[in-house]
């Protein structure tokens, strides 16, 4: 079971930190692509007169083969078979080669019904795992939009000002507010990207943007303890939503941080 908000408490003394750094912050601020060619050929109608020259001489013979073209083409056309209407000639045979179709039905194998079956198992566990895993709704939970997986229930505040637990009690998802002692977001991830929070060893802070506010995460861990940290500024005021578990279920409690990540909200 989880033995309380570490993390969160810390985030007082993280506020105290910054009192120092600001002025280190104001001076730094301050220090910083014809062809041509000749025809050389023939004249052209030097050519066609030479041409019609030479016509004149062979007009003759031309003549005459025609006569014999016209005397060898006698009796052709009763020559000629006599197609019909399946494309035969009267004359000839054909016997197209038919296609052998046979009735036989091509069995299954067994193996592959097998292998089916256990790739439809497959899919419909996968697709129940990511149903069941992915869902949940978002709640309010003391002024911040915090997406819930099904089966957790509010419990006890213990440091938080509220607070919901898993149904196998392994996983605890709380949210606090305090003053942020006119401290910037900025000036809080500083402090603790440089002096930490309380005993745990922290990553290296991360801000995004998210429903039009900027927010921070902090993964973090001490020996036998996982904690996701997110925390926004508003209004004076520090927001924070810790996903906290033991340090075995560290992956599951990353999982459930990652899906309340987009859909945090201060509705306050």
């Amino acid at each position: 079971t989880n033995n309380g908000p570490d993390l969160m408490a810390g985030m007082s003394n993280a506020s105290n930190m910054t009192q120092g750094v600001q002025p280190q912050m104001d001076t730094a601020n301050q220090n910083i692509n014809n062809t041509s060619f000749t025809n050389n050929g023939p004249d052209l109608m030097t050519g066609m007169s030479n041409a019609s020259n030479m016509t004149q001489g062979v007009q003759s013979q031309m003549d005459t083969a025609n006569q014999n073209v016209s005397t060898q083409n006698v009796g052709y056309e009763n020559n000629q078979p006599t197609p019909s209407l399946t494309g035969q000639a009267s004359s000839n045979t054909f016997s197209p080669n038919q296609p052998n179709y046979t009735n036989d039905k091509k069995t299954i194998n067994p193996k592959l019904i097998i292998i089916a079956g256990v790739i439809a198992v497959i899919v419909i566990a996968v697709a129940c795992f990511f149903i069941l895993n992915n869902s949940g709704k978002v709640t309010n939970m003391a002024g911040i939009n915090v997406w819930l997986p099904n089966g957790y229930t509010e419990s006890s505040k213990i440091g938080y000002d509220a607070i919901y637990v898993s149904k196998e009690n392994d996983i605890v998802i709380g949210t606090t507010k305090q003053s942020s002692y006119g401290a910037t977001l900025d000036e809080y991830m500083e402090a603790i990207d440089s002096q930490g929070v309380s005993s745990f060893e922290c990553e290296q802070g991360t801000k995004k943007t998210i429903n039009g506010r900027e927010w921070a995460r902090y993964d973090c861990e001490t020996s036998s303890q996982s904690s996701i940290m997110f925390m926004t500024i508003k209004d004076d005021e520090l927001y924070g939503v810790e996903v906290s578990s033991q340090k075995d279920k560290a992956s599951k409690s990353k999982s459930i941080a990652n899906k309340i990540e987009p859909k945090l909200e201060i509705v306050e």
